[in-house]
């Protein structure tokens, strides 16, 4: 079993647990050992972390005329650990 291309340990069994280090992105990979060596090993992403988002103002309410035109600033921004 690897992390990031890190072995991480081997398991004779069909599942693994592992506590990851931080939020973030993570490639998990796993491989079999065999008499000839090691096979290519299948991977998959695994991501941890809250994805939050803060939106400011929560809502606007704008009445115009025909033909006026109004701006309005909206800003959205992280608030959670996942870039």
């Amino acid at each position: 079993m690897y992390r990031d291309r890190s072995l991480l340990g081997t398991a004779s069994s069909t599942s693994y647990s592992d506590n990851l280090p931080d939020y973030g992105l993570y490639e998990y990979s796993v491989s079999a050992q065999h008499a000839s060596g090691e096979s290519i090993a299948d991977a998959t992403n695994v991501q941890w972390g809250d994805a939050g988002i803060n939106v400011d103002p929560n809502s606007f309410y704008v009445t115009l005329p025909p033909n006026a035109q109004a701006i309005e600033t909206l800003t959205i921004s992280n608030s959670g650990e996942l870039i």
